[in-house]
């Protein structure tokens, strides 16, 4: 059996009926915005006719990193009230200028895993396997250090926000332009 992952260029089309599994993106375009079909593909999967180990209902957030070029990129290590901890140090703003650092990058990852929960109107967020969609056609950094510190923040921002189950999918080639050599814990 196959899964299907569908999100906003599938709305109003044609989807699937037989798959084992749907995966349905929380964003529309960017990392920053909501899937404007979000509730009827939620509702698509959840009749998904299983045959795999994998939950029939499942959801997918886009990385990004878009830099200093995002509309809102963090200046501090504060989102919505919270201050996680940053492996990275501090996210300041020097000279009255944001800052293209680890940490803020951290940051600006926390804070898109955060929205995404909180904020797409996903249901009982907790019950679904997240999965963070990591491709080329988004923006990213050269440095893929700073992706991984972006990953790492979506990740810590998705657990924040409730978020138990979670996983990262990418091409082979995909994964090493945007996040390089990971090393193994």
């Amino acid at each position: 059996p196959l899964g299907v992952d569908i999100s906003w260029p599938q709305c109003g089309s044609q989807v699937p009926t037989d798959q084992a599994f749907g995966i349905v993106g929380v964003n529309e375009s960017l990392g920053n915005t909501t899937n404007p079909c979000l509730a009827e593909q939620l509702d698509w999967a959840s009749k998904s006719v299983g045959g795999s180990a994998q939950p029939k209902t499942q959801l997918y957030a886009l990385f990004a990193n878009p830099g200093l070029q995002a509309s809102v990129w963090p200046t501090s290590n504060s989102y919505q009230g919270t201050v996680p901890t940053n492996p990275f140090g501090t996210c300041v703003t020097k000279s009255g200028k944001k800052q293209l650092t680890l940490a803020c990058s951290f940051m600006y990852g926390y804070a898109r895993g955060y929205d995404d929960v909180q904020s797409r109107g996903v249901p009982n967020p907790s019950a679904y396997r997240w999965w963070i969609d990591v491709e080329t056609g988004l923006s990213y950094q050269r440095d893929t250090a700073q992706n991984r510190a972006a990953m790492q923040g979506m990740i810590v921002g998705l657990k924040t926000a409730g978020v138990k189950r979670i996983g990262l999918y990418s091409t082979g080639s995909q994964w090493k332009t945007i996040a390089g050599t990971v090393k193994a814990n």
